[in-house]
């Protein structure tokens, strides 16, 4: 296709790979993260028989399959933005690099909320169709909802609603961060253009990586002192 349309610059690139990093990137995590956790029952019971804290082992299995998940990233994504830049020109890239870092985030959320769903059921199948319902409701049917709440609401009540509906789901915490960093706000629906109308670009990308964080930390917490008290 380049041959006949020539390379494509950050701003066409973000949009396109943003769709599809919200839809594999948490499927991804999700499914990895239970099996990792459901797949090495007889395995885990050997080394924790070991003088080892069981925090230390689920937090060293979460940051190997995060560095694993994290590496294949960097060098998918990161690889192609040095692609572009060689060939086309950097104009545009803030929105790339804020599409890196928030797939990264992505990740690591769901990576978390797998964790705790593997730690809470134990058992893989179980896991893994908790994993695909998670990924359904927070991937499409998320939105859905959120698209007919606002053919409803109109005005402050949208604003209170979607708000923190967007907060609370780390795949539209992407969304909203790679557009406030492409500067185009209403490009992905009104969740985008209600953040920058409400909080500005600056205020608005605080608030959104703040959020995601808290959507990082706040299910490994869970999952580590759940962890500590399973009787496996």
């Amino acid at each position: 296709g380049t041959r006949s349309t020539g390379f494509q610059g950050f701003a066409r690139v973000t949009a396109s790979l943003l769709n599809i990093v919200v839809y594999i990137v948490p499927l991804i995590a999700l499914i990895l993260g239970v099996t990792e956790v459901t797949g090495r029952k007889e395995s885990m019971a050997v080394t924790l028989s070991q003088p080892l804290r069981r925090i230390d082992y689920l937090l060293g299995t979460y940051l190997g399959v995060a560095g694993a998940l994290s590496t294949a990233l960097m060098i998918g994504l990161g690889g192609a933005g040095v692609l572009i830049a060689v060939q086309t020109s950097t104009a545009s890239i803030a929105g790339y690099l804020t599409l890196l870092a928030a797939s990264l985030g992505l990740m690591l959320s769901f990576l978390s909320l797998a964790f705790l769903v593997g730690v809470f059921l134990l058992d893989r199948l179980k896991s893994t169709a908790a994993a695909i319902v998670i990924w359904f409701v927070t991937v499409v049917g998320y939105d859905l909802a959120l698209i007919g709440v606002t053919s409803v609401l109109r005005g402050l009540p949208l604003k209170s609603l979607l708000i923190p509906a967007i907060l609370l789901n780390p795949v539209d915490i992407s969304r909203v961060m790679v557009t406030l960093a492409s500067e185009r706000g209403a490009l992905f629906g009104p969740a985008g253009a209600t953040l920058v109308e409400v909080f500005g670009h600056g205020g608005g990308a605080l608030l959104a990586a703040g959020a995601m964080l808290a959507q990082i930390v706040v299910p490994l917490v869970i999952a580590a002192m759940l962890f500590g008290r399973r009787d496996l």
